[in-house]
């Protein structure tokens, strides 16, 4: 794969997008209520502060069913917010039920956002989760730079060895995508996709996808940027639904 080099941390404030998509996902509830715009002012350094104990609690597990021939998966999400819930793509392509656990409980779920180039997704829990901690700021790490992946159940640590673009089939293997990412040296297994890297200020720095073939300690991430870009790609947000001839999700008619 071809290397793109280290650009240095680069922080985004996606928490805009989370306090606008939140209200749209909430909207059918709401409806009763008078339409207001959201709050985008910038909210101080204490009220954003994130922790490592923020990442671990933002953690769930997700499983999904069958549909069609396709097998069951599990993976692992970020709780954004207490509806709003972000992992890799291919956890829920199988299309089929979805169910988030997470401390206080298990839940079904919709697919809210999809994006199988960038192999992200949102997803919808219903009922939403509780005592979510806040979203926490988004950067892209360099090459050396250390931190933690944070799982539903513990924690694996992780640094960055090499920051590149990855050049990989998309999920649905229809196409050849391009994205910013990273190899790290950190021992994820099967069931890791989703979970989100953290800096060791606790700051989302990207997204587990994959495990090497080639070595146990070393694990694919997508990179920040990556998930802000999706985060604002309002091309990916849909309803979706199984679709058992193809065994896969698809947006739903």
């Amino acid at each position: 794969m071809k290397g793109a080099g280290p650009t240095g941390p680069a922080p985004f404030a996606f928490w805009r997008w989370l306090v606008a998509g939140t209200a749209l996902l909430a909207g059918a509830a709401c409806s009763d209520a008078p339409a207001t715009a959201p709050d985008h002012t910038e909210p101080s350094a204490a009220a954003i502060a994130p922790t490592l104990d923020d990442a671990l609690a933002r953690a769930v597990a997700i499983e999904t069913g069958t549909c069609g021939a396709a097998n069951p998966a599990d993976g692992t999400g970020i709780a954004l917010g207490t509806d709003v819930v972000l992992t890799a793509a291919h956890v829920v392509a199988s299309g089929g039920p979805i169910t988030i656990r997470s401390t206080d409980g298990e839940r079904e779920a919709d697919v809210a956002a999809y994006d199988p180039r960038r192999d992200l997704a949102l997803l919808t829990p219903r009922p939403p989760l509780t005592a979510v901690p806040p979203p926490p700021p988004m950067l892209d790490l360099a090459e050396g730079q250390a931190g933690t992946i944070a799982l539903a159940a513990g924690s694996v640590p992780a640094s960055v060895v090499t920051v590149t673009i990855v050049e990989i089939d998309d999920v649905r293997a229809t196409t050849r995508s391009r994205r910013r990412g990273y190899i790290v040296d950190a021992r994820t297994v099967p069931g890791n996709s989703g979970a989100g890297f953290y800096d060791d200020h606790g700051r989302l720095a990207g997204v587990v996808f994959a495990v090497s073939s080639e070595d146990a300690d070393r694990s694919w991430v997508t990179a920040a940027s990556e998930v802000d870009a999706f985060l604002s790609d309002t091309a990916t947000r849909g309803s979706f639904r199984c679709d058992p001839e193809a065994s896969r999700l698809a947006p739903a008619r």
